[in-house]
């Protein structure tokens, strides 16, 4: 008969306006409400395809199906399971009309970016796989933005195959505390600050949490550093000047910080797991709930920051100008 129920995952932006002397005009960044940091379990999952997919978290399955918004950003319906609210702080601002510039930055509690996000630029293709860059929308009227509460991610290898399936790559999360969102537009500069709480029903501390994520930045570093490395090295084993001792060296560096023979998650098991898949291996580790690090987990990153570093030393002492022929 008609009847049903409409859920607001945050009215906060409609309350802000009903009050006194809130009438908008122009660009209008709204307060983010608080945001308590949940663990969610999203279930196994496989790329999505154009279509129904299928997804079961614990002993249930739902379907969905992937669509693009207005602006060209995917997005998930399901047909048989309800949604849950954005993983995230909901960040809604409002503009009179779209803007020529626009730019959201959060920062941290001692005001240094931890990110920014600015729109798409006309001549991105956002269903090409390596434009996974979030963008905010530029839209008269309101518009949504969810931060991740993620910090930046780790460097994939350029064009390897195994980088998408390696969730290792995603930044560490934010700890609780205090943080600013600026929005930049068409000459305005607006702020606002917001507050990240840790989940009431884990028992770990504040302290607790600034351990995990020191040490899962690190790891992050280091991940970032390898890859890095990887495409360092392989974009000047493309120079026709070198020689051959250089490219053995190079193949050997290449050999201890990645696998180069795996085309999939299961050729690191067929062909042996390198540095970068035993550093994401302590991301997991780290990362797989709210509690300080273990002091094995910090020992095996000390251990793992040291190898790095030898491998990267030997790329250096490869590329320091010698066995390169002299151009003519």
């Amino acid at each position: 008969h008609g009847r049903s129920f409409w859920v607001f995952d945050d009215l906060s932006p409609i309350r802000e306006l009903a009050g006194p002397g809130r009438a908008t005009r122009g660009t209008r960044l709204f307060t983010p409400r608080r945001t308590t940091r949940y663990r969610t379990y999203g279930g196994f999952s496989t790329k999505t395809i154009p279509g129904k997919n299928y997804r079961h978290p614990g002993a249930t399955f739902f379907t969905l199906v992937p669509e693009e918004d207005v602006t060209g950003e995917k997005a998930e319906v399901y047909l048989d399971a309800g949604k849950n609210p954005p993983d995230g702080v909901i960040v809604t601002y409002w503009l009179a009309k779209p803007a020529t510039q626009l730019t959201l930055t959060i920062e941290d509690g001692r005001g240094k970016t931890i990110r920014s996000y600015t729109t798409r630029p006309e001549n991105e293709d956002p269903t090409d796989p390596k434009n996974k860059e979030p963008r905010v929308t530029n839209i008269a009227g309101m518009n949504r933005f969810v931060w991740n509460l993620r910090y930046p991610d780790a460097a994939k290898i350029t064009d390897e195959p195994t980088m998408d399936q390696m969730t290792a790559l995603q930044g560490p999360v934010a700890g609780p505390g205090r943080y600013t969102v600026r929005l930049q537009a068409d000459g305005t500069d607006q702020r606002a600050s917001f507050e990240i709480t840790k989940d009431p029903r884990i028992p770990a501390t504040d302290a607790d949490l600034a351990a995990q994520f020191a040490l899962q930045r690190r790891l992050r570093d280091l991940l970032d550093r390898t890859h890095r490395g990887v495409d360092r090295l392989r974009a000047a084993r493309r120079d026709p000047t070198i020689t051959a001792a250089t490219k053995r060296a190079l193949d050997a560096v290449e050999g201890e910080l990645m696998q180069p023979k795996a085309k999939s998650r299961q050729d690191t098991l067929n062909f042996g797991v390198r540095l970068n898949n035993r550093l994401a291996g302590v991301i997991g580790a780290v990362g797989s709930a709210d509690a300080a690090p273990t002091k094995q987990a910090a020992e095996l990153t000390d251990q793992l920051e040291r190898e790095v570093g030898a491998q990267l030393a030997k790329l250096d002492r490869a590329l320091g100008g010698r066995g390169r022929r002299a151009r003519r």
